[in-house]
């Protein structure tokens, strides 16, 4: 069964939102006419929703079913066909099928009615902490812009899709950048090229890597508004305990590889029972395994995004890596062990998240003592993903101007200091060095961050990327239980993921 999770409550170990379908009924919400058959991908981009199960719990108390012995060649083939079916359906829903489907888990959102008042629509799964700080922020723009007032909705991609398709629209719409391309080619959210340039919006105040993602060729769709550069959290206490020296704060640092990772990895997993402890967990979302897979020479896809090269040994060897990390090497606690170690209650020794998971970090973890560090250096280097958050201005927003403004003031240097202070990761170069950014917090040494987004990578072709989301959401549980190889999950999804590929415009491929 495919669990879907925002991922941000994937990593905080809260309930998730339910992924839904965005099609032809959205379009013609939009004001955008259906594209022709093979014109478009399947994809279904109503959601930030990460479809994956959760780690055996690198912050959740909930897991995935317990592994088992793995199958042979066949028998995997097999399970990994079954669990993989129907990944590749997904035909465009009516507008009935798409209101159905959203309203399935709560009713429609109602749009504000005092006058003066802007609607922000969250769709990137904003956990209750970060939710406490937006609303600080927006707090803080109303004092300073007189009569203006927002109304906040942190809800899922179905809701907004719901809201859209039954023709009450938004102002602003602040979705995950990863799905900025679906939304935008679906013309959900507007080309805001005019509205950047009256701005007189300097792109060299911003980091780069995060302004390539908000323009799509050419135009400008977004304004970014953060960057999650992933790390390793490390516990402090359990390293010390164990006897093993903290892994350095510099990134490609040669002393810190695959191999040290490991070592570490089992010293810190200790105990038994209600007392153990364990080396490491990951969210099982296939976009925390990218990093690994580049560091080992990987990739999704040819530079040309041309060709679906999932299949190459070095990118499926990678997921295999970490499957053994916790069916063979047994430093990632079970389902079952799950239940009484994780990273909150200071038992999992390693994770990797994003920056977003520290926001409210030290007030869960007031009693541990932890930092962050790089990934570690494999055979081809090391690397991260970099995925970041961006404010929209909606197709059909009935105040598009007022929307701008707040648009404007959470990217400017006020915003940004608090989103910073909040505990994100500025896209301001200028507020990336401030005292704000930098000061250390409770306990993160904050750099890190910052200089990862030097070696940082996109998400895999973000234009196919929902429905790849999904696909790999049906599989992973199985694949983690050790009931198939990843090899074999890589040759049963590579056809689909490239009929998508080939159905995509090539001018939505981007191109490394």
């Amino acid at each position: 069964m495919t669990q879907h999770l925002t991922r941000r409550t994937v990593l905080q170990g809260m309930a998730g939102a339910t992924a839904g379908v965005m099609g032809a009924a959205l379009l013609a919400a939009c004001g955008a006419s259906t594209p022709a058959a093979g014109a478009t991908p399947a994809t279904s981009a109503a959601s930030a929703a990460a479809s994956a199960a959760t780690t055996s719990a690198s912050v959740a108390t909930s897991s995935t079913v317990a592994p088992s012995a793995a199958a042979t060649s066949a028998a995997s083939s097999s399970a990994v066909a079954s669990s993989a079916a129907t990944t590749s359906s997904s035909a465009a829903p009516s507008v009935a099928a798409a209101a159905t489907s959203s309203s399935a888990s709560a009713a429609p959102i109602a749009p504000p009615t005092a006058a003066n008042t802007i609607w922000w629509f969250a769709t990137n799964g904003l956990g209750k902490e970060e939710e406490d700080a937006w609303k600080g922020i927006f707090a803080r723009f109303e004092q300073e812009n007189g009569k203006l007032k927002v109304q906040f909705t942190n809800a899922d991609g179905d809701k907004f899709t719901t809201a859209v398709a039954g023709g009450t629209y938004p102002d602003v719409h602040e979705p995950v950048t990863k799905e900025l391309p679906s939304w935008a080619y679906k013309q959900a959210d507007i080309d805001m090229t005019s509205y950047v340039q009256k701005a007189k919006i300097n792109q060299a105040d911003y980091t780069a890597s995060q302004l390539e993602k908000v323009i799509l060729n050419g135009k400008w769709f977004g304004i970014p508004w953060d960057t999650s550069p992933a790390v390793i959290f490390y516990n402090k206490e359990l390293f010390r305990k164990a006897g093993v020296a903290e892994p350095p704060k510099t990134w490609g640092d040669p002393s810190w590889t695959w191999d040290t990772f490991l070592e570490a990895a089992k010293r810190t997993t200790q105990g038994s029972g209600a007392s153990a402890t364990f080396g490491f967990a990951q969210t099982n979302w296939w976009v925390y395994y990218n990093p690994w897979a580049w560091s080992n020479g990987g990739e999704f896809s040819d530079k040309a995004r041309t060709k679906i090269s999932i299949t190459d040994s070095a990118y499926s060897d990678a997921y295999q890596w970490y499957a053994d990390l916790k069916n063979v090497q047994k430093v990632v606690p079970t389902p079952e062990q799950a239940k009484q170690a994780t990273w909150n209650n200071g038992k999992i020794a390693m994770f990797s998240s994003g920056s977003y998971t520290t926001v409210g970090m030290d007030t869960r973890m007031k009693s541990t003592d932890w930092d962050i560090a790089p990934y570690p250096v494999g055979k081809a280097g090391v690397f991260t993903r970099a995925p970041g958050d961006c404010c929209c201005i909606v197709n059909h927003a009935p105040h598009p101007d007022d929307g701008m403004t707040a648009i404007l003031f959470v990217t400017g240097t006020t915003g940004q200091k608090m989103l910073a202070q909040a505990g994100y990761v500025p896209v301001l170069k200028a507020v990336q060095q401030s005292a704000e950014f930098l000061q250390p917090t409770g306990h993160v040494t904050r750099k890190v961050f910052a200089d990862g987004l030097e070696i940082s990578r996109p998400t895999p072709i973000p234009f196919i990327y929902v429905d790849v989301n999904t696909a790999f959401g049906k599989v992973m549980n199985d694949f983690l239980a050790a009931k198939f190889t990843a090899k074999d999950m890589m040759v049963k999804l590579q056809p689909q993921f490239q009929d998508l590929l080939d159905k995509a415009p090539p001018e939505w491929r981007p191109v490394d």
